[in-house]
């Protein structure tokens, strides 16, 4: 029995029946699959950074998330200026 791919799109409870069967009995059995799509989490603590005003820093933050389920992550952000 061949399974799809599956996307986000398909995340949700499903009904299997699966069917067999020769030329004289046929039978078959049910079950539940569930497809999940698991948030991504927090893998290394954010600290607090302090730049020089003249100076220009790149933050790398790609190693502080995963997915647990190996989804792409894009990162993005917003800023607060605290006096």
């Amino acid at each position: 029995m061949d399974v799809p791919s599956t996307s986000l799109n398909d995340v949700g409870t499903y009904m299997i029946t699966v069917q067999i069967s020769d030329s004289l009995n046929a039978t078959s059995k049910s079950f539940t699959l569930t497809i999940t799509n698991d948030a991504p989490i927090e893998a290394i603590t954010l600290e607090n950074y302090r730049v020089i005003l003249t100076l220009t820093k790149l933050i790398d933050l790609s190693n502080h998330f995963t997915d647990p389920d190996g989804d792409p992550i894009f990162l993005t952000g917003t800023y607060e200026f605290n006096g």
